[in-house]
């Protein structure tokens, strides 16, 4: 029997499920994974005969907004690995962004992160882009030392039956027209996902007199950034505004109203986007750059962009939307059938399933 202890657990996690479907489907009755308590204390009580490894997704992310709390959990977190260390316990992080998104204190996270996946046994990666990004980041001498013969990759799973089917029609509670194309936008609303942009789309469509609209559902922890968002909203008539958390009993009902998934990322932190798997889960192409998850799935995402700086960023979005509205528009049945073709491969791909058995095989590999 292996043990591998996990950060963080399913159940203090509940509203990602990403670690939680990894686990139910790579557990198996020779490997077991438990609760990795982020303490001193109860590290400290850790044997390495009971638990052989420490599972980590997100550990880097770790700041405050205040300078001193920052720096005292980064204290703590560096004594933990280096209490793991000392104890023979094998660390595995996952490299999930480029950096912490909305960072405030950069340089201490980016120490912290060089230290973490410096000092890991092996590093998971979800996109062949991480290699790049980490030369990037750490220089290619570290890399080439450090990082580069650690790197496994799986990639980042679909959402493949894990939400149950929702029998309320998003369509009709919101008065949509089954004509309307629906670009929706759901997850947490973040400063770094650049929802504004949307907004300003959505004006744009207002004025060109398009038959689209807009959801914007998801919680926003930022209630001054959630404020200046419903200012940008007033007069517009093709954008619904559903600020709250989106519960895994609705988002069924969401993704099956939309037409195409719209989510554009900042491109100096974000490399990875469990968003843009949903959307791609439920067959919906999306609205978003090129990122790492974008590019390691090998197949044709014609409303996918690069842009370098913010203006373009809106550019380079606009006419991928306007793209997609044309693509609508023009031929519904033939948009729907590439729907099912983009369901049916990102299934046979990256369904949890397949992933849960690479995760499998991957902790039970005796050399790993």
């Amino acid at each position: 029997m292996k043990t591998v202890a996990v950060y963080p657990f399913p159940s203090d996690n509940d509203s990602n499920t990403y670690v939680k479907m990894i686990l139910e489907n790579a557990e198996a009755e020779n490997l077991k994974f438990i609760p990795f308590e982020n303490s001193v204390s109860k590290t400290f009580k850790m044997d390495s005969k009971k638990v052989q490894e420490v599972y980590l997704n997100w550990y880097e992310n770790f700041e405050a907004p205040e300078l001193w709390v920052t720096f005292r959990r980064l204290l703590k977190r560096w004594f933990i690995l280096h209490l793991l260390k000392r104890k023979h316990i094998d660390i595995v992080p996952t490299v999930h962004n480029r950096q912490t998104h909305d960072t405030k204190w950069g340089r201490l996270s980016k120490a912290f992160t060089k230290y973490l996946y410096g000092n890991a046994k092996n590093l998971l990666i979800l996109c062949e882009n991480t290699r790049d990004v980490l030369k990037e980041t750490f220089g290619e001498g570290f890399y080439k030392k450090k990082l580069e013969k650690k790197c496994v990759k799986i990639p980042h799973p679909t959402y493949t039956s894990i939400y149950p089917i929702s029998t309320k029609d998003i369509r009709k509670a919101y008065c949509i027209s089954d004509k309307d194309m629906v670009l929706l936008y759901l997850g947490a609303i973040k400063k770094y996902k650049n929802v504004e942009l949307i907004i300003r789309l959505a004006k744009y469509f207002q004025r060109k007199g398009y038959n689209g609209k807009f959801i914007l559902a998801g919680g926003c922890s930022d209630s001054d950034y959630l404020e200046q968002l419903r200012k940008e909203t007033q007069g517009l008539t093709n954008l619904i505004l559903v600020p709250h958390f989106i519960g895994d009993e609705e988002i069924d009902g969401f993704m099956k109203a939309a037409d195409v998934f719209i989510c554009p990322l900042n491109i100096e932190s974000s490399l990875n986007s469990g968003s843009c798997m949903l959307g791609l889960t439920y067959g919906k192409q999306v609205i978003c750059p090129k990122i790492g998850t974008i590019q390691e799935l090998n197949y044709s995402m014609p409303y996918t962009y690069v842009y370098q700086t913010k203006e373009e960023h809106y550019t380079e979005l606009e006419k991928a939307a306007e793209k997609a509205y044309s693509d609508f528009t023009r031929n519904v049945v033939e948009y729907r059938e590439k729907e099912t073709e983009l369901k049916c491969y990102m299934e046979r791909r990256f369904s949890p399933t397949i992933t849960g058995k690479k995760y499998y095989d991957f902790f039970m590999k005796e050399d790993n």
